[in-house]
């Protein structure tokens, strides 16, 4: 045999990862099996359990496995859930038909199943084949997705040679399929040990798979292709790998990542493919946290808009188009998912927009253009081609450098500007120079644990966990380049000589226990800027609207109803 991927692992394995099990079918009372049949004459079978009125979730499996693939996390799961993990077509107990075994089959069989049971957009998970489905089934049926979860997957097994030649090495094949193989091929997709009991059951719902289905399911995978259909995903998306995933690599889950725009990373460490097994219980919990934000109000459609120059920035908009504009600029690394929190308390009668600046998070990453100046007519540029007119304008640390040089250059586009956790210049702070030199020295891909510490040093206390995850995974997708070059004009900038310039009503956030900006750095802004206030949030860090969103939120909110007042 030829080596590919699973051989590979099978090279430096340890023998006692696992006892050679019999191949057993173990099932668990606690899930309800059933079968449907489906239009096309066509039997699934599948599992389900949960309230009959909690929320909907549908779990499908990657190659070649079954509905158990899930038993370990459907335990986890409250009864609020309500769950259904299915059998594909060809796989586990369900109906073997001679030929279709595209992902566009899979997909139409779920549409059908979700129509027939009548349970709504639901929120749908998959898993490496799997992942490759739920892709295809959010691209054609948005109305039956409220959000979807894809674990270990990628866009596409066409480039991925391994694999290619593991198709290969299964199209010599005869049936039946040897036990050794299938033993071998599930233990490749596993950094660590599983449970035994459960890791024979999969064995066992992989061996009912026949050859047929094994290969017409791979030779489709193999050259299927979504491309520019990925695009017309807009339903919220989280993506789970673990960084010892043999079948997918970095590459491949950061360009999903990027394809999906609506979409939050999740990295284990120590994990391989099939994470779900591996970690049953963070990863149910992780699932919890997603579909809790889910059904919070703060969640909005990205957008995009092109700027002269070429230039796309994506950002977000809420309330009612004729209330008062307002917008929202994050920090350093960070994107428009900064302001979720905030965003879901203020009220609708303000027309709030946060955007995603030049290198951040979807927006465009050029070459140059990453000083405040830059930045500042980008947000000039919106304002006009939005036709928005005078706007109150917030902006976080980097952002709130920004603010104030957008204030200085564009009084006639500026109404009022809200300051928070920032500072004149960053130049001569020790922590920022050593923080500087420690950027200078990063490489693409930023590591994981790099992000999350620098993220970790912005709070005094702790914030939700998945929102948390989301603003490292939004920093992993700044290249290396962009928080050099943003850090580094940063540390030559220093506009205090023109503050005293801003002549806009001006209010400022702070928390004393802010790492970055002291003190002394607020009292200089109120200095320099002559209509200004300050509110000083005590425990509180840097990033004080991730730390008491509905307190900033209303703050701003009083702020701008005063406005109208002193007008």
């Amino acid at each position: 045999m030829k080596k590919f991927v699973f051989i590979a692992l099978l090279l430096t394995v340890s023998p006692i990862l696992f006892s050679q099990p019999k191949i057993v079918s173990l099932f668990h009372s606690s899930f309800q099996e059933k079968s449907i049949l489906l239009d096309g004459n066509i039997n699934l079978n599948y599992a389900e359990q949960g309230a009959s009125g909690g929320i909907p979730v549908l779990f499908v499996h990657g190659y070649p496995d079954s509905w158990h693939s899930y038993e370990e996390v459907l335990r986890e799961l409250p009864k609020s859930i309500h769950a259904f993990a299915v059998s594909l077509r060809g796989f586990g107990n369900s109906d073997r038909p001679d030929k279709n075994y595209a992902p566009k089959d899979f997909s139409d069989d779920l549409a059908s199943f979700v129509k027939k049971i009548d349970i709504g957009p639901v929120i749908i998970v998959g898993h490496s084949m799997g992942g490759i489905v739920v892709q295809r089934f959010a691209i054609d049926y948005p109305e039956l997705t409220r959000g979807m979860v894809i674990i270990g997957s990628q866009v596409s097994f066409n480039k991925h040679n391994d694999l290619k030649e593991f198709g290969a090495e299964i199209n010599k094949m005869k049936d039946p399929i040897m036990e050794s193989f299938i033993i071998d091929f599930q233990k490749s997709t596993i950094a660590d040990p599983i449970n035994g009991n459960f890791f024979n059951t999969l064995v066992s719902e992989s061996a009912k798979a026949p050859l047929k289905v094994w290969q017409q399911a791979m030779n489709e995978l193999l050259i299927y292709e979504p491309g520019e259909l990925l695009k017309n995903i807009k339903v919220p998306g989280l993506i789970v790998w673990g960084e010892k995933d043999l079948f997918c690599s970095r590459g491949e889950i950061e360009f999903l990542h990027q394809s999906i725009s609506n979409s939050l990373l999740l990295v284990y460490e120590n994990t391989g493919h099939s994470v779900h097994w591996e970690e049953p219980k963070r990863f149910s919990d992780d699932l919890m946290d997603f579909i809790n934000n889910l059904n919070a109000p703060s969640l909005l459609r990205e957008r995009t808009i092109e700027l002269p120059g070429n230039l796309n920035l994506s950002y977000v908009e809420q309330g009612n188009s004729d209330g008062l504009p307002v917008i929202f600029l994050h920090g350093y690394t960070d994107s428009w998912h900064s302001y979720d929190s905030v965003l879901s308390n203020l009220p609708k009668n303000i027309h709030a927009f946060a955007i995603t600046q030049r290198g951040h998070g979807n927006s465009d990453k050029p070459v140059s253009g990453y000083s405040p100046k830059d930045f500042a007519n980008d947000v000039a540029a919106f304002i006009e081609k939005r036709k928005l007119g005078p706007v109150v304008i917030v902006g976080h640390s980097m952002g709130g450098v920004v603010v104030q040089r957008f204030a200085i250059d564009h009084p006639e586009l500026t109404k009022a500007v809200v300051i928070i956790g920032s500072a004149t210049s960053v130049k001569n702070y020790s922590s920022v120079k050593e923080f500087v030199e420690i950027v200078n020295q990063l490489n693409d891909p930023i590591e994981p644990a790099f992000a999350e510490e620098f993220q970790k040093s912005t709070l005094a206390k702790p914030i939700n966990n998945l929102y948390y995850k989301e603003l490292v995974g939004e920093s992993l997708k700044v290249p290396a380049r962009v928080w050099k070059t943003i850090l580094n004009d940063l540390m030559n900038y220093d506009p205090s000589a023109e503050l005293t310039n801003i002549r806009k009503p001006t209010l400022v956030i702070w928390g004393d226990q802010d790492v970055f900006c002291n003190r002394e750095s607020q009292y200089k802004l109120l200095e320099s800027i002559k209509d200004s206030r300050i509110l000083i949030y005590k425990g509180t860090g840097h990033a004080v609207h991730w730390e008491e969103p509905r307190r900033v939120s209303n703050d701003i909110s009083d702020f701008i109803y005063s406005l109208n007042k002193i007008n």
